[in-house]
């Protein structure tokens, strides 16, 4: 399952997968989500040494022009620069989790049998240097989650669809144990219980909510869900 993973990986910690989860891919972006503000600062640079060279006894005033002229695209490369190394996408035998922030994180996880389609668009030249857009279709949602100048969508593309095959081959249910859906999920209607009221409830409660902070804990459920399924499963005590 571990030889899908590109090269300039980046390790996502044990702490925040389960313990039968492994990771298939583990990646940044493709280094073209740089090209524009790279490209800026070496055409400013070469133009400010240019002047330089050509007028070496021009005014401070000239000096200072270049200097803002310099200054202005290389923030804007190392604005760009930190982004790149706060964005990764994760690919796991159980979730595709996106990952955006330094200091602030903004983290998209889906379970893989939420996807329906996956596909990957590149324009000549993306094909070239081996970028291109992903696309998820998820169940439930009427956005697709895209992402773009991801390195070898392709490659991405074909670990996603083999891994859902590998479902379709298993016949493994997407629908979470009962007691611990997810939001958005789709969930069978329950039938009465023609015995009546089960006497240990409580205590099944009780194990369900262990449960539900033990995946909130890794990560498989956000803070969002776990609040609202534990509101769901206290009102029945």
């Amino acid at each position: 399952m571990g030889g899908h993973r590109y090269a300039g990986e980046v390790p996502i910690s044990r702490d925040l997968l389960a313990d039968d989860e492994e990771v298939l891919v583990d990646l940044r972006l493709h280094w073209v989500f740089l090209f524009g503000p790279l490209v800026l600062t070496l055409v400013a640079l070469a133009v400010a040494i240019a002047v330089a060279v050509d007028f070496p006894s021009a005014p401070a005033a000239v000096a200072w022009v270049l200097a803002v002229m310099v200054v202005i695209p290389a923030l804007w490369l190392a604005g760009r620069l930190t982004r790149w190394f706060g964005i990764s996408l994760i690919v796991t035998t159980q979730r595709l989790i996106l990952r955006r922030g330094v200091l602030g994180r903004d983290v998209v996880q889906l379970r893989l049998q939420r996807i329906t389609e996956v596909h990957s668009t590149q324009t000549p030249l993306e094909r070239i240097l081996g970028a291109g857009r992903l696309i998820v279709e998820v169940q439930g949602e009427d956005q697709a989650v895209v992402v773009d100048d991801v390195r070898r969508p392709k490659n991405l593309q074909r670990v996603l669809a083999s891994r859902l095959d590998d479902f379709d081959r298993s016949g493994d249910d997407p629908t979470p144990p009962r007691g611990l859906e997810i939001p958005g999920a789709q969930r069978q209607p329950e039938r009465p219980d023609p015995a009546g009221p089960d006497p240990r409830r409580s205590e099944s409660v009780a194990d369900q909510l262990i449960q539900l902070d033990d995946l909130r804990r890794r990560g498989i459920v956000t803070q969002q869900e776990f609040e609202t399924k534990k509101k769901e499963l206290l009102g029945r005590l």
